[in-house]
């Protein structure tokens, strides 16, 4: 019977291995601003991988010690700890926006060429492979630099994703930039308007 018992408690120490691995492939693999939410719940998700392996290694060698009892609350503890995670990460990213915001308003005190608006973009929300291609109207026109050499317009990819910059009803321009600021207001409201 302890034996079925211990064999069906493996099973979630694999489950919640994987899940841990599976985090740490996602965080390695991913952008930096997609690393300051996920970070902590793989933190929090190796902390559950060590409780239950402490309960397992406390049921099979003192059942009867404080070791058992201790990793039990400490498991106990991992739920709550993991919705604290996502919201600390998701509160470094608010934070994170917050200055990026700051940083941008700051370093674009007079007009800026659209070099210079390009990297305080790409500066403020660590986003290097940040990219703004606008439409010249040149003959039948193009997408292009500001330089006026043809370029293809940005595409969504795997983490990226392209925003749009419209005067009035007319598309002039699209940035392509990290996934993770698509769906962010402060990045959406600091994309560059013209009038």
């Amino acid at each position: 019977m302890s034996s079925s018992l211990t064999r069906g408690c493996a099973n979630p120490l694999a489950l919640f291995a994987m899940v841990a691995v599976r985090l740490g492939q996602r965080l390695r693999a991913a952008t930096p601003l997609t690393r300051r939410v996920l970070a902590p719940v793989l933190a929090v998700a190796c902390f559950r991988c060590a409780a239950f392996s402490v309960v397992l290694v406390g049921r099979r060698l003192a059942p009867e010690s404080g070791l058992l009892e201790a990793g039990v609350w400490l498991l106990a503890a991992a739920v709550p700890l993991t919705a604290l995670a996502f919201l600390v990460g998701f509160l470094r990213q608010w934070v994170f926006m917050a200055r990026s915001t700051q940083q941008l308003v700051a370093s674009l005190r007079a007009p800026p060429s659209p070099e210079d608006l390009r990297l305080a973009l790409a500066e403020a929300f660590d986003d290097p492979s940040l990219e703004i291609v606008y439409w010249l109207r040149g003959g039948e026109g193009h997408w292009g630099d500001a330089d006026g050499h043809r370029l293809d317009p940005p595409a969504p990819a795997p983490g990226r994703a392209v925003t749009k910059v419209l005067d009035g009803e007319r598309l002039v321009a699209m940035i392509g930039h990290d996934a993770a600021l698509q769906d962010e207001r402060a990045f959406i409201d600091t994309r560059p308007r013209t009038r």
